[in-house]
């Protein structure tokens, strides 16, 4: 009876064939996503530098603006 068992079942590379190419499409499918992964840490830390570029920009605006203020109420003041 076991030796009829083992003719019955399938052999081995019959179970491991799909197997490892499913494992295979795994590691290819992971591959891509650490690629996205590291695509968008990139994007990221330049919009981030981009933001604070931006954000340095409007306080020295700002900055610039108030010293305008300050000359405009000085003239104000003058006349």
């Amino acid at each position: 009876h076991a030796a009829q068992k083992d003719d019955d079942m399938p052999p081995i590379e019959a179970i491991l064939a799909p197997l490892e190419a499913e494992l295979k499409l795994a590691r290819q499918e992971i591959a891509k996503l650490q690629d996205d992964n590291r695509s968008l840490d990139r994007l990221t830390k330049s919009k981030e530098a981009a933001l604070l570029d931006a954000e340095r920009t409007v306080q020295s605006a700002l900055a610039k603006v108030s010293m305008v203020d300050d000359l405009q109420n000085k003239n104000q003041e003058l006349m």
